[in-house]
């Protein structure tokens, strides 16, 4: 097993995707980039985005059926570096 299957949540049927990111650039281009692959692929990939961890946090809590990944920014205002996925994992311990 590798390091990185050791922290792996456990599968899931969700297929959404959180993007937690202050910068709407950043939020814009991911998601391009995801709804293009999603596109080639014939996939359909709903995309959630929140600009904040607050903003994250109740995103997940409603939306969490949806969602199999979260991609968070770790500077975000408020949430600088690691407090902010602490905070996230602390509220949501189970989430991918």
């Amino acid at each position: 097993m590798t390091a990185l299957a050791e922290f792996a949540a456990p599968p899931t049927t969700a297929t959404g995707l959180l993007l937690v990111d202050d910068h709407d650039l950043v939020r814009l281009g991911l998601l391009t980039l995801v709804q293009s692959h999603a596109a080639d692929t014939g996939q359909h990939v709903p995309v959630f985005e929140a600009r904040t961890l607050a903003e994250a946090l109740d995103l997940y809590r409603e939306q969490r059926h949806r969602i199999g990944l979260v991609l968070l920014d770790l500077h975000l205002p408020y949430a600088h570096g690691m407090s902010g996925l602490d905070d996230f994992l602390r509220a949501w311990p189970k989430a991918p």
